[in-house]
């Protein structure tokens, strides 16, 4: 657990062990400890569980999350991080997040899993493809540079098997690491401090199976503390125009389309220090931090932490992609300043256009809508189509005949045979009859 507090010279910091609701002395022995660091105007730029994305998005707030084949990888190195295929179809081979987590399709063996708060690496010990020995990872992309603090925590939820090894890697070099016993529920809280991060730095939390194939679900979890800075973000220097003169910049990105109906998707990416205001061939389409009506010399609403600027910020433009043409285009941006005389402003944007190719060679299903979007992978993997389902006579007496009948029609897949069953509740299920693509059907009694 980590906190970040406002303190000053004399201040006070109190440590309390509480007896809980019950109110008396029962089993109230506990292990409390603590460690207190100077942040020198640290704030946090990353956390596991904070940063999660529920809808198993690679990438969202710098996270990624995958694996390392430790079997037939030798040595770690930041280039042999694997990330987990995404999607957002259906669990599949191309997609590994099952909507809570992210978790090897079609394995067990392999058992890699990586949630909010937990985390499952994987061994077997019948060994080949399946059984190697994965790593699974958390890999933050540092989007500041200095000096930062790691307070990270591992302990076994699965308290079984001869233990796990967790460890912490900037750009491939460990940091720390802890040996994690079998039985260890209580684990242990670690600091570290990393000096000279850059912004683009890999920062991996990864954990390795024991030997023995059992019990290694686990929590990793971890917050990272650093000093927000807009060092290395420029291309141009815009100081000498702005300083005392405006609070206010205007960047205009002129841009090129061959064909616009080939676009589905608009997406815009900012990093901007202190607010901005987005117009898409005229018209508004994004602002932050800015005045409901903007001058052309107004300022933002409220300074913006260089931590946060530092950082893109994800705007979609999906609902104003019908505002772009065939031809040319203007991206205008007005990057607001906090004031006349503040020294810091950053203005950088990315638009991303989404084109999607029409494939009707190769079908699939897609079990959940996505209006608007992009389909998922979806899959191959699918029955045939069963429509007509009737039965005759509808309330049948004990002597009387039933006859159903039902049309079967291929989806994706040719149909090779049809089975019909019924069943005599509590009692299993009797086959009655089948047939095959030719509509021939057999009595079997």
């Amino acid at each position: 657990y980590s906190i970040v507090v406002s303190a000053n010279l004399g201040s006070t910091i109190d440590f309390a062990i509480d007896a809980g609701n019950a109110n008396n002395d029962l089993c109230d022995t506990t292990t409390f400890t603590a460690k207190i660091l100077t942040t020198s105007g640290a704030t946090i730029v990353a956390d596991t569980i904070g940063d999660w994305s529920t809808s198993g998005a690679q990438g969202q707030k710098n996270w990624s999350y995958g694996y390392f084949n430790a079997t037939t990888g030798g040595a770690y190195a930041t280039a042999k991080f694997t990330p987990f295929p995404g999607g957002s179809g259906p669990h599949s081979s191309g997609n590994y997040w099952n909507g809570e987590a992210w978790q090897w399709f079609s394995g067990n063996p392999p058992f890699d899993t990586i949630g909010q708060i937990e985390t499952r690496p994987s061994v077997f010990t019948t060994g080949g493809p399946n059984g190697n020995q994965h790593w699974v990872i958390r890999r933050w992309i540092s989007e500041v540079s200095g000096t930062i603090h790691i307070d990270w925590h591992v302990a076994k939820k699965d308290l079984t098997g001869g233990g796990v090894t967790a460890a912490v890697y900037q750009n491939g070099t460990q940091r720390d690491t802890y040996v994690l016993g079998g039985a260890d529920f209580a684990g242990t809280n670690r600091t570290i401090t990393i000096a000279g991060v850059q912004v683009g730095d890999a920062i991996d939390l990864t954990m390795a199976a024991g030997t023995d194939v059992i019990g290694d679900i686990c929590f990793l979890n971890a917050t990272i503390h650093g000093s927000g800075t807009l060092a290395g973000q420029f291309a141009t220097d815009v100081g000498s125009l702005m300083t005392n003169v405006n609070s206010s910049a205007y960047l205009r990105l002129p841009f090129t389309l061959a064909d616009v109906t080939s676009i589905n998707g608009l997406a815009l990416r900012l990093k901007y220090d202190d607010g901005v205001v987005v117009y898409l061939n005229g018209v508004q389409v994004a602002a932050a931090n800015a005045p409901g009506t903007p001058n052309w010399d107004s300022a933002a609403i409220a300074p913006r932490p260089d931590t946060d600027a530092a950082q893109y910020e994800n705007f979609n433009l999906d609902f104003f992609k019908d505002f772009l043409v065939s031809g040319n285009n203007v991206l205008a941006i007005q990057g607001l300043n906090a004031s006349l005389s503040d020294r810091d402003f950053l203005l950088a944007a990315e638009l991303v256009a989404t084109r999607a190719n029409l494939d009707f060679n190769n079908k699939r299903y897609f079990s959940g809508p996505t209006p608007g979007s992009l389909n998922g992978v979806g899959t191959t993997n699918v029955g045939p189509l069963i429509t007509k389902v009737k039965h005759n006579p509808a309330d049948p007496g004990d002597v009387e005949d039933l006859v159903v009948t039902a049309k079967i029609s291929p989806s994706l897949n040719p149909v090779n045979t049809v089975n019909l069953y019924f069943q005599n509740l509590p009692h299993a299920l009797i086959q009655l009859f089948q047939g095959d693509n030719t509509g021939k059907m057999m009595v079997k009694v």
